[in-house]
């Protein structure tokens, strides 16, 4: 099942998408931050962010992690890995995957056919193979500790979600409920499609299309059935679309934004960038005011109160009071997280921080 925005989606097992391989092509793209231990590299198969302070390395074919000093933090022995989430590391080894913690430790042991990120403190797992048309059969929530708290093979259901609000999306005879932690069925198999629970509300597809804004008790609050598509934002933001056209809605039914932009994307404290007349905005939702950008080529999401923007086919940062924070220079660029930015410019890649400063970078 695809997720686009403003589409509805039931959060499925995500079969190895964006996971680390052990190809050729991602050894011919890595690069090396030279000054720091010999032979270690960033892959281009990696997301090139930190989290909880770390970021993933590549060496001798091998994953492991590094700090923002440019040290190793954990030796790189697994075949694949992804960031950590609330301190723990998805990793795989001989085709097994499990959780590790900040200290390296594996405290999930390695004995799972897939793995997706901490959430609320637990964890996804899939025991056996799985595919995109059937994903996921025999899965469970794991914690912390390694001790699977839900098993689906004790149950009728298949989980499909992990844990948002407290609630887990799951499926029975093709229709979609949800559980709770101790394996409770909490809102009943009702519902032809679901979205995860965002601050404890979710939006549902009835088996007679009808859309539907619920809480964590499964009672109704919204119809939004008027709308051709809708998604949870932020808070109490609904983004809809009526006529092909984007607008913005509170749990209450009120429209706080007009229904006339062409895109949008996540929302950042009430701040969301949309997108009018083929002119990027940066929409406040709680006032409904609009602060209209330069000639931007395009414009990236809000994250950690800085949006990437590109002009003249270069890339910088502003604030989302529409401050040129880092002037536009570089050719390409991931988003902040811990304070950092992966940027490329030419043949050198590096890390800045908020002020633009270089915290590592490569020897070209």
């Amino acid at each position: 099942m695809r997720c686009k925005m403003i589409v509805f989606c039931v959060i499925t097992l995500v079969l190895i998408v964006g996971c680390v391989k052990k190809d050729e092509e991602n050894k011919d793209n890595s690069y090396k931050l030279y000054y720091m231990t010999n032979g270690i590299s960033l892959d281009s198969g990696l997301n090139y962010q930190f989290s909880d302070d770390l970021i993933a390395v590549k060496k001798n074919d091998k994953y492991g992690y590094m700090n923002r000093k440019g040290e190793i933090e954990i030796e790189p022995v697994y075949d694949s890995l992804f960031q950590f989430s609330e301190g723990m590391a998805r990793v795989q080894l001989d085709n097994k995957w499990g959780y590790i913690n900040l200290n390296g430790e594996v405290v999930v042991s390695l004995d799972y056919w897939y793995a997706n990120d901490f959430s609320e403190g637990y964890g996804h797992i899939c025991m056996s193979e799985s595919d995109l048309q059937n994903p996921c059969i025999d899965s469970g929530i794991v914690d912390k500790t390694g001790n699977l708290v839900i098993d689906s093979r004790s149950y009728d259901y298949q989980i499909i979600g992990n844990v948002k609000s407290g609630l887990i999306s799951v499926k029975k005879d093709n229709k979609y409920g949800f559980i709770d932690i101790e394996g409770n069925v909490v809102i009943d198999f009702l519902y032809k499609n679901v979205s995860d629970f965002v601050n404890d509300y979710a939006v549902v597809v009835t088996m007679e299309d009808k859309k539907l804004l619920i809480d964590k008790d499964g009672e109704y609050v919204l119809d939004l059935t008027e709308y051709e598509n809708a998604y949870i934002m932020d808070e109490d933001i609904i983004a809809v679309t009526l006529n092909d056209k984007i607008g913005f809605i509170n749990f209450s039914g009120d429209t706080i934004a007009d229904f006339k932009y062409e895109l949008t994307n996540s929302a950042s404290e009430g701040k969301i960038v949309v997108k009018e007349d083929e002119v990027y905005k940066i929409l406040n939702v709680k006032d409904n005011t609009v602060l209209d950008l330069p000639d931007y080529s395009m414009v990236s999401k809000i994250s950690e109160g800085l949006l990437a923007v590109r002009e003249n086919d270069k890339w910088g940062f502003i604030d989302t009071f529409g401050n040129v924070v880092v002037r536009p220079q570089y050719d390409s660029f991931y988003d902040f997280n811990d304070g950092l930015a992966y940027v490329k410019k030419g043949n050198s890649e590096m890390f800045i921080d908020k002020k633009g400063n270089v915290i590592l970078k490569d020897n070209n």
